[in-house]
């Protein structure tokens, strides 16, 4: 006897999870359609609502992890609903069981804060702009609000912060700066600092390069940083990453993210901005408050949240 070949789902042939044969029945069934309703349109129906879905369970895990949740309720949903401009239109009028209600506060209620708005920060949906500087007649660029920044840890004595955006915007005490033997600024930060900095800074990395060269792989150098938001600039000398030597690139990044805190803690700096070099466990008593991780895209934040809140808990 011949061997009977395998049925695929349709859902498996789109590719997909959701059941487009169910969907394609009730497409059928209802009584709104008057004419004959096609594959295909069965196909996108389910294609468009898993995305839907996922894009809602995605902003509900980050609203129970903002409440220090481990599973998601109802009211997380309600949240994630609100937090997204074109969910909240969609689903205008849609009421949540159990999800609760947003709070709507009339504007003429609130006390007036334009005074003190310069001074006043929310690090957990705004991120630290550095001030002006006093020779720049150019106004840097602001990170719009559209720009993610989620405060992974808090303490009264420190904060780990993932932000999406560029790093020269980061209000901190330090900048990190990957680099290699050299301290070289061709790198996608090295030349975004490089621009940012200007003559002033190439000439002082210059300088540090010329008396304190990265000999080894994970050491750290410290140098004045003119021109940007941050007061210092530590260069590290960055890992290659290896699959065939995962253990000793785990080593080495964790060598290297111990020898920037140990360096920023030796300047007394209380604020770092960190780009993706790497992750690993910090000294136990320092002077540092504030830890910026400053991605360029939102996948690089969504694993640092991941594995920063696996970390802590």
């Amino acid at each position: 006897m011949p061997n009977k070949t395998k049925r695929i789902s349709k859902s498996a042939r789109a590719g997909i999870i959701f059941p487009v044969t169910r969907m394609h029945r009730q497409l059928k069934s209802s009584e709104h359609v008057v004419r004959r309703v096609t594959k295909g349109a069965a196909v996108y129906l389910a294609a468009v609502v898993e995305y839907l879905v996922a894009e809602m369970l995605e902003l509900s895990g980050n609203a129970a992890r903002d409440n220090n949740r481990t599973r998601i309720i109802p009211r997380h949903i309600l949240l994630a609903v609100a937090s997204d401009e074109e969910l909240a239109k969609l689903l205008k009028g849609v009421t949540i069981p159990q999800g609760g209600v947003l709070p709507c506060i009339h504007a003429g209620l609130l006390p007036n804060f334009s005074q003190k708005s310069d001074s006043s920060v929310n690090s957990t949906s705004s991120i630290n702009v550095g001030k002006q500087s006093a020779t720049s007649k150019k106004k840097k660029p602001l990170l719009t609000k559209g720009i993610g920044s989620f405060t992974v840890y808090s303490t009264p004595k420190s904060k780990l912060t993932v932000v999406q955006g560029n790093i020269i915007n980061i209000k901190a005490d330090a900048i990190v700066h990957p680099t290699n033997t050299s301290l070289s600024m061709s790198g996608e930060v090295g030349n975004a600092l490089s621009k940012s900095g200007g003559q002033q800074l190439r000439d002082s990395v210059a300088n540090l390069a010329k008396t304190s060269p990265l000999v080894n792989t994970s050491d750290v150098a410290i140098c004045d940083a003119p021109n940007l938001s941050a007061t210092k600039l530590i260069h590290v000398y960055s890992p290659q990453w290896s699959a065939a030597q995962q253990a000793e690139c785990i080593g080495q990044l964790d060598k290297a993210v111990n020898n920037i805190l140990q360096i920023a803690d030796a300047n007394m700096l209380t604020a770092v901005a960190l780009p993706s070099v790497s992750s690993g466990k910090t000294v136990t008593s320092s002077s540092l408050k504030q830890i910026f991780f400053v991605l360029y895209d939102a996948e690089s934040v969504n694993v640092y949240t991941t594995e920063l809140q696996r970390m802590i808990e």
